[in-house]
């Protein structure tokens, strides 16, 4: 809605105008967000500005500055929000001049073509800005067409055989192509597929004439190879960039603040149940410590972990059990038992057991005590962070950055950076919007890891010799020699868009017809479909 600039009030009116052809379930939906959408304006609008705030306050800007000696070029763009098209009509009423490349077989001055078109999207585009340049008599210079084929005549007959077929018209392409520039490969699975485009890679990388850096892998949906595309490129040595927003949702921190809120719920009957606390623990992140403040070997660790996740599996340990005063025994030996005595190993194993329980024993009660009699959000803020900085869990993280670095893996250094920033931010605003809110134990994690699903990583090449690994929606350079689609079947080519907002392709068009020239939503899923071809 922000971004088409359309305000609650505008929503109010709409729904209480009778004449607007609105359908009854459609109004008490739109009823019912109207109050929520000003609500949500009126708790935001004196704190913050989000980026469509931004942006109106851009074209404002721009509105009463000279302009007239500065050129603007827009590129790569198909369609543009409500708000991001004001701001192209204020460059292009306050420059000496807008130039706006738009990929588009003719002009359209006066009408759309007729869907299902490729370029309905571009189309629209250009019919709105050449329009408004009209209205404000401004001049308007000749189209220019890119006439210099980029590409080989073979991809020129693809992308004509594309466009045909994406209308409802005959196909007169040409599909004679020579195999040497298109060539198409048939995999049984996803693992056989990427194991033949890593091998291609690796041979034309061989020959001399490619680096790493020439090849482009695209698919659809990249998260169905997540699982095997870092084995597969790792076991054959092809270095690779996955250039793909990340969620932060995953990170160990995340599980680790996840684990520490489902350990103990004072609501609950049963408490340190098994999986919570062994989650908590296999995050590696909380750690035993020597009284000189160094960290348990990673791989005693484990050992011990493991150890101690048989005897609770055994014995079906939880609850007070791991908070009670008494030592477990790995191996329990009745006092009328004539059998031998412990040995060593046994010994042993008790200690490595009883090393994992102090650490829970002895830093999580002390912790939920403080933490569930906080007052207010901001008291719960601070008890958390303190837990976090006095147990180690900021020193882990940086041993393992400083490792990650010393490892040359800046990726993985950057995200646990990111990680934490996120964490302190997540924290900051809570205690900034709600921090003399009273304390709600599960509103107040549900905030935090709502926060932490919409955080994505943001990522650079640690190289620049690498393949590029991405999506088939996200604009990529031009500078490729190679591209190669992987994933390419009847379930994603053409994409089936399904729109699952919160307001539906008929309520979109409904509201559409009220709604005043500046003001516009997204295109219904069917104006869509034919990009989502290629």
């Amino acid at each position: 809605m922000q971004a088409g600039n359309v305000l609650p009030a505008d929503l109010m009116k709409i729904n209480e105008n009778e004449d607007a052809a609105l359908s009854n379930d459609f109004r008490d939906k739109l009823h019912d967000f109207a109050i929520i959408y000003t609500a949500y304006k009126q708790q935001i609008d004196d704190q913050y500005f989000d980026s469509h705030e931004v942006l109106n306050l851009l074209s404002d800007y721009l509105g009463q500055q000279d302009l007239s000696s500065d050129h603007f070029y827009i590129a790569d763009f198909s369609k543009l929000t409500a708000q991001e098209c004001r701001l192209v009509e204020t460059l292009i009423q306050r420059g000496a001049s807008v130039t706006v490349s738009l990929i588009l077989d003719q002009p359209y001055r006066t009408e759309l073509p007729e869907q299902p078109s490729l370029f309905y999207q571009s189309a629209k585009l250009f019919l709105r800005l050449y329009q408004f340049a009209a209205q404000n008599k401004i001049a308007y210079l000749p189209p220019v067409y890119a006439n210099r084929p980029r590409v080989k005549d073979d991809l020129l007959r693809l992308e004509t055989y594309w466009i045909q077929s994406s209308g409802l018209g005959k196909i007169t392409a040409d599909r004679q192509v020579d195999p040497g520039t298109i060539q198409i490969y048939q995999a049984d699975n996803q693992y056989s597929e990427l194991d033949q485009v890593a091998t291609i890679i690796r041979r034309l990388v061989a020959s001399g004439r490619y680096r790493y850096s020439d090849f482009l892998v695209l698919t659809r949906h990249l998260d169905a190879y997540a699982a095997i595309l870092d084995p597969v490129f790792t076991t054959q040595q092809v270095p690779y960039f996955k250039d793909i927003e990340k969620s932060m949702v995953d990170h160990p921190l995340v599980d680790l603040l996840s684990a520490l809120f489902d350990i103990k719920d004072p609501s609950r009957a049963r408490n340190y149940r098994y999986d919570d606390v062994m989650r908590f623990l296999k995050t590696e992140l909380f750690v035993p410590r020597d009284a000189d403040g160094q960290p348990m070997a990673i791989a005693d660790y484990r050992q011990a972990v493991s150890v101690t996740e048989n005897l609770v599996l055994r014995n079906g340990f939880e609850g007070k059990r791991w908070t009670q005063d008494e030592d477990w025994q790995y191996v329990w030996i009745a006092d009328q038992d004539d059998s031998p005595a412990l040995t060593d190993r046994d010994r042993a194993l008790t200690h490595q057991v009883n090393v994992i329980r102090h650490l829970i024993k002895d830093a999580l009660p002390p912790f939920y005590n403080r933490f569930y009699k906080a007052k207010t959000n901001a008291q719960a803020a601070a008890i958390l962070y303190r837990f976090l900085v006095d147990n180690g869990v900021v020193s882990r993280l940086e041993e393992l950055r400083n490792a990650a670095v010393n490892q040359q893996d800046l990726t993985r250094s950057d995200e646990i950076e990111q990680v934490w920033r996120t964490f302190c931010s997540l924290l900051d605003e809570t205690v900034r919007i709600l921090g003399d809110k009273p304390f709600i134990p599960q509103d107040f994690w549900d905030l935090l890891h709502a926060g932490f699903e919409g955080a994505n990583y943001s990522q650079i090449p640690s190289t620049l010799d690498q393949v590029q690994v991405s999506e088939s929606g996200i604009v990529q350079m031009n500078n490729r020699k190679v591209t190669i689609m992987i994933g390419s079947n009847d379930e994603t080519m053409p994409e089936r868009i399904v729109n699952e907002s919160l307001f539906g392709d008929d309520d979109v068009a409904q509201l559409q017809d009220s709604l005043a020239d500046d003001q516009y939503l997204n295109d219904p899923a069917d104006a869509r479909w034919p990009l989502s071809r290629i």
